[in-house]
């Protein structure tokens, strides 16, 4: 096994596999999840419908003043703070002297009344309600500066305040609200109006420019996953990551080309024994990864005469036919093979000189 990387297609793609995920989600949950006022229309429905019972004519004639309300109809709706930190009163994209932060609007239809219905934190109240005592001791409860409901270019209106919302803060909004005459249809969905400025005054964020603006996000009323499904996305990522990981850093390199499973037994001169145990050592170190055995334990190498002998005596107990020769035995001698061997045939592969020898004799 060897530790290090290569560029090639198949690493290129294990890297992207691994980035592209990684920056979607710390864009997601690090940059524009930041900060996130989430809004949700948990319902809009008439008063009435297709299953009208007479029990239902209770809301049917809900009545405003002296007359009744056209084809009435509930909203309830939830904010909250769908990011990862705070949302203070600075962070809403509106002027300080205005009190209110989000606009929702309902076209063809007239805003009756509202109310509170649902705080995460009793603080919260105080963003919705005002009481003042008065002289006689008694208590005035009206509502707080910039909550209140109205309209605005035709359409109904209602205005919430800069409410501050902690991680995971919400509040919830129940509406009564009448068609305005002379329409007719499917009424059309509330419309949410606001922003968030996110941190500009964190210098780590004012890099980010225009990406620190964040609007309102519609959020969704489910479950993200149930506890077993969570552990199998734990699971999978975790299983991509170190399949990736053990692609680009951690591998078997397959042996070069030219190396050959099985054993090589060396025989021959005391001569070339250094030189031939290095090429031995060399060898088993390049095909590291194939199945390769050079015993090299009991010193093979005792003489040029002992090495063609034992090279003959191999090829007599495998019964090799004359001129194929052994694959796996090699001997060497420093001079000619002695008589004896007619079975063998010699290959001159090197040379070495240790002398200079005049004598023709000397072969």
């Amino acid at each position: 096994m060897s530790l290090g990387f290569e560029w090639d297609f198949s690493n290129v793609v294990a890297i992207l596999s691994v980035v592209i995920p990684l920056l979607a989600f710390v864009w997601e949950f690090g940059v524009a999840g930041r900060k996130r006022l989430g809004y949700r229309v948990q319902m809009d429905t008439p008063a009435t419908g297709a299953g009208h019972a007479p029990s239902a004519n209770v809301l049917a004639g809900m009545r405003v003043d002296t007359r009744s309300l056209n084809e009435p109809s509930f909203v309830l709706m939830r904010i909250e703070n769908a990011g990862w930190v705070e949302i203070g009163e600075s962070d809403y994209l509106a002027p300080t002297t205005n009190a209110t932060g989000i606009w929702v609007t309902f076209p063809q239809r007239r805003v009756v009344g509202m109310a509170v219905t649902e705080l995460s934190d009793p603080a919260l109240r105080s963003f919705f309600i005002t009481e003042t005592r008065a002289d006689d001791g008694s208590t005035e409860t009206r509502e707080a500066s910039g909550f209140g409901h109205g309209e605005q270019d035709g359409a109904g209106l209602i205005k919430l305040p800069k409410v501050m919302l902690n991680k995971g803060a919400h509040y919830k909004v129940l509406a009564v609200l009448e068609r305005k005459p002379g329409t007719s249809g499917d009424v059309p969905r509330p419309v949410f109006r606001a922003g968030v400025l996110g941190d500009g005054h964190n210098r780590w964020f004012r890099w980010l420019g225009w990406f620190a603006r964040l609007k309102m996000a519609r959020t969704e009323a489910h479950l993200f996953a149930s506890r077993p499904a969570l552990l199998g996305i734990a699971l999978l990522t975790a299983a991509v990551l170190t399949q990736a990981s053990l692609t680009l850093f951690w591998r078997e390199d397959p042996p070069p080309l030219d190396c050959v499973d099985g054993t090589l037994h060396l025989h021959g001169s005391t001569a070339f024994a250094r030189a031939l145990e290095a090429a031995a050592e060399d060898y088993l170190d390049r095909c590291e990864g194939a199945d390769v055995r050079i015993p090299l334990e009991d010193n093979p190498f005792k003489g040029s005469t002992e090495g063609v002998t034992e090279l003959d005596q191999a090829g007599r107990e495998t019964k090799v036919p004359v001129g194929e020769g052994l694959g796996d035995h090699l001997a060497f001698t420093d001079g000619l093979a002695s008589d004896g061997h007619p079975r063998l045939i010699p290959r001159p592969v090197a040379f070495s000189v240790f002398s200079i020898v005049i004598n023709k004799d000397a072969g």
